[in-house]
């Protein structure tokens, strides 16, 4: 059969022709339009859409008012900012400050550098001509005040251009608060009058206490911020220099101390306290190496700060080789301390239970001194007191119910070699903690069960002492004689004191007191000192002493802060570094010979006030006058 093939050929007339080319384009164009929408939507997706998705509530440590934005998958954080020009046209900016990784904001060098805020770009971002149209938007829109330059005193800060641009919000209050604590009196002092020298020490300590860092990263701060006699905090290498050659002259710690110590008050409550830092340097001869709490070892050294348990205030410090735990710097208590006049004061000393020593309290309260100690419960003088009158632990008559505790107090005698002494021992049970600590310690074996099983346990550790005959790669069998003896003393506590009028109550509120102490210590030693960082010990004792500097700027004004504040104390409303924050944007700007004031709002007003400083930015002169008290 053969195949027949047939075609078909249309003859179109020229009109319709043209028509079915116009739909055949029309058809492509479409096609067109609908693939290059898919790839500008297939990118818009990529861009966006992870950005609107992204959760900020979960990320610790975003800067207030930042945004995020996440591109090819990492978040960037940065600051948008708006503002008009001369012309009125508005402008836009954005400068980026980090990244989120693993739910925390990692900041970059510039965030760390020049911690912007959102209602406060860094002058470095904005150019001269910038600044200059700003100062000026601002003076027209009465945002500053204006200072007729013949009322002036002849000591204030000249312009170095025609237009000088200072925060001073911050440098103002830290200066104010420095004068105020008898600080700058008691640097004049000891280095006999010297302004220079001490002026540059308390920039340093001052630009420490405001950016949170150690003082010899305090030079770029001074870029942006007038700090006294408009000095330049020195760089690392100066800072270094200049700690070298004040601590090569002088015990400043011991000058210090004098001082600090003369101005307490009669029957001061005193927290004692220390801690090991890390020294980097093989010439530092007190620097031993240790074991930090990370488990690793390093040189370390350690310091030891009294503080004002009351007020927060250090009133003086001292170090000592890395080897002295802290019952031999007790023992250095009853002879250096003695001799800077302590005694005289009639104090109270409160120590934790690290300090606690019979030979140590039996020669301290021999030597005049009354003192409150924590004691470890394993200690027979308070073991004796929970095993014989255990029951009482559970009764209502023994409930504090201030505290939600339970407290009995009994009085004992110490005896040593140097003789005798009477004290009430007060031993508290918190049921709240003991099943805590229960829990933990469960928990703590458990996991500890595991990583014997599979080889990862320590065979030294301490908790071998729970289980019987323990063997490699073998299960653990729980000793619960041993278990249940060591969950008998769990969620109690003690203290020891020979202040023989002071009930329960009343020495559970002086050691709680106790924790103003420890809230120094980790303003030190989380911010200033985190390591030493020097090569000499006549460094060392420079840089403690502007690190003791910085640290009473910190702690009078964490103080300050307990102060009432439409309400309710100022601490409730901000932190420190929110303080520091919201008081930076306040800037002194000189243009044309004329001085101005500006971004000072009503409530920045009101918080200086509840800090006790009232007035201080009131006008240009009374924002530099503690500034100007080295002039």
């Amino acid at each position: 059969m053969r195949k027949i093939s047939v075609r078909f050929r249309v003859y179109l007339p020229v009109e319709a022709s043209n028509r079915l080319k116009f739909w055949e384009k029309f058809l492509d164009f479409c096609l067109l339009f609908l693939s290059l929408s898919g790839i500008i939507y297939a990118h818009a997706i990529q861009l966006f859409v992870p950005a609107m998705a992204f959760d900020r509530s979960v990320v610790k440590g975003l800067p207030e008012g930042s945004s995020v934005q996440v591109i090819k998958g990492v978040p960037y954080v940065y600051f948008r900012y708006q503002w008009k020009d001369s012309t009125g046209k508005v402008k836009y900016a954005r400068d980026y400050l980090g990244t989120v990784e693993d739910n925390q904001f990692i900041p970059n060098d510039y965030y760390l550098r020049l911690r912007p805020t959102k209602n406060q770009r860094p002058q470095e971002r904005w150019s001269q001509t910038q600044r200059k149209q700003m100062a000026v938007s601002a003076i027209s829109n009465n945002r500053s005040e204006q200072v007729n330059t013949d009322k002036q005193p002849t000591d204030c800060v000249k312009p170095e251009a025609e237009i000088q641009t200072k925060s001073v919000g911050v440098t103002a209050l830290a200066a104010a608060i420095l004068d105020t604590n008898g600080m700058i009196d008691d640097a004049l002092d000891m280095f006999g009058g010297d302004v220079n020298t001490v002026t540059q020490l308390l920039n340093i300590a001052m630009g420490a206490a405001i950016t949170a860092k150690p003082t010899y990263l305090s030079a770029d701060e001074s870029r942006v911020q007038l700090f006294f006699g408009n000095q330049l905090c020195p760089t690392s290498p100066r800072a270094s220099e200049l700690h070298q050659k004040i601590g090569a002259k002088l015990d400043l710690s011991a000058r210090l101390s004098k001082r600090r110590i003369a101005r307490l008050g009669e029957r001061s409550l005193l927290a004692l306290d220390g801690s090991r830092i890390d020294c980097g340097s093989k010439n530092i001869i007190e620097a031993v190496v240790g074991r930090r709490k990370n488990g690793l070892y390093a040189p370390q050294i350690n310091f030891s700060l009294l503080v004002d348990a009351s007020t927060g205030a250090p009133v003086g410090y001292r170090y000592f080789s890395g080897t002295t735990n802290d019952v031999s710097t007790l023992e250095d208590f009853t002879t250096i301390w003695n001799a800077y006049g302590l005694l005289d004061k009639d104090p109270m000393i409160v120590v934790d239970r690290g300090y606690y020593s019979q030979e140590g309290l039996i020669r301290l309260g021999r030597q005049g001194y009354r003192f409150l100690a924590g004691a470890k419960t394993g200690y027979s003088l308070v073991k004796t007191i929970i095993e014989n009158r255990n029951s009482e632990f559970y009764e209502a008559s023994s409930l504090l119910e201030s505290a939600d505790f339970y407290g009995i107090q009994e009085t004992k005698t110490l005896q040593g070699k140097e003789g005798k002494l009477d004290v009430n021992v007060s031993v508290f049970r918190n049921p709240v903690e003991e099943m805590a600590a229960t829990r933990r310690l469960f928990k703590r074996l458990s996991k500890f069960e595991a990583d014997w099983i599979q080889g990862k346990a320590d065979p030294d550790d301490e908790l071998l002492a729970f289980y019987e005959k323990p063997e490699p790669g073998k299960a653990l069998r729980r000793n619960m004689t041993q278990v249940t003896q060591e969950c008998f003393l769990l969620g109690y506590f003690a203290f020891v004191s020979n202040a023989m009028d002071h009930g329960l109550e009343r020495s559970l509120d002086i050691y709680k007191l106790r924790n103003e102490a420890e809230v120094v210590f980790k303003l030190m030693l989380g911010n200033l000192l985190r390591t030493t960082r020097v090569h000499s010990t006549q460094a060392l004792e420079g840089l403690l002493f502007t690190t003791f500097l910085a640290l009473s700027i910190l702690t009078s004004l964490r103080v300050r802060m307990k102060a009432d504040l439409n309400g309710q104390p100022v601490a409730s409303s901000y932190t420190i570094a929110e303080v520091f924050a919201r008081l930076k944007k306040i800037q002194l700007i000189e243009l044309e010979g004329k001085r101005y004031l500006i971004n000072v709002s009503a409530k920045d007003k009101q918080l200086v006030k509840a800090l006790g400083f009232e007035g201080l930015y009131d006008s240009p002169q009374d924002a530099l006058k503690p500034l100007m008290r080295l002039a």
